[in-house]
C-alpha cells in the first residue's frame, strides 16, 4: 500500500498546484495528505458525509479563487454531476489517474 500511495503522491505533485482544493472519495485521500505539508492545498474526502456538503464546498473553494480538482478514482458520477452543475470543466490525466478541474463560472452564455 505504501508503494501505491507513493506513486499516487508523485502524480498528485505533478497535477495539483499551490492554492487549490482536491476532492477525493474514500481511501484516495491518504496519498494526498503530504501535499498539505508542502503547499496550500485543501483536501476534502466527499465520502465522509456521502457528498452532502461537496457542492457547497466547491462554491466556497472557487469563491476563494482556489483551483478545484476532483480525483476520479471511485468517485460517484451522480455526486460529480451535482458538484459540477453548469460550470465548465477540464479533464486531466496523469499516468493512471484521472482528474476533473471544476472551472469558475456558470457555463451559461
Amino acid at each position: 500500500r505504501r508503494d501505491v500511495n507513493a506513486q499516487r503522491l508523485d502524480i498528485l505533485r505533478k497535477t495539483i498546484p499551490d492554492h487549490s482544493g482536491l476532492f477525493t472519495y474514500g481511501g484516495m485521500k491518504d496519498a494526498a495528505g503530504p501535499l498539505q505539508l508542502e503547499r496550500d492545498v485543501v483536501i476534502l474526502d466527499a465520502w465522509a458525509d456521502s457528498g452532502k456538503t461537496a457542492p457547497r464546498l466547491v462554491e466556497e473553494l472557487l469563491a476563494q479563487n482556489r483551483r478545484t480538482f476532483v480525483q476520479l478514482i471511485d468517485f460517484p458520477k451522480p455526486l460529480l454531476r451535482d458538484m459540477i452543475g453548469a460550470r465548465p470543466t477540464k479533464r486531466l490525466s496523469e499516468s493512471y489517474m484521472d482528474f476533473i478541474e471544476i472551472l469558475p463560472g456558470s457555463g451559461n452564455p
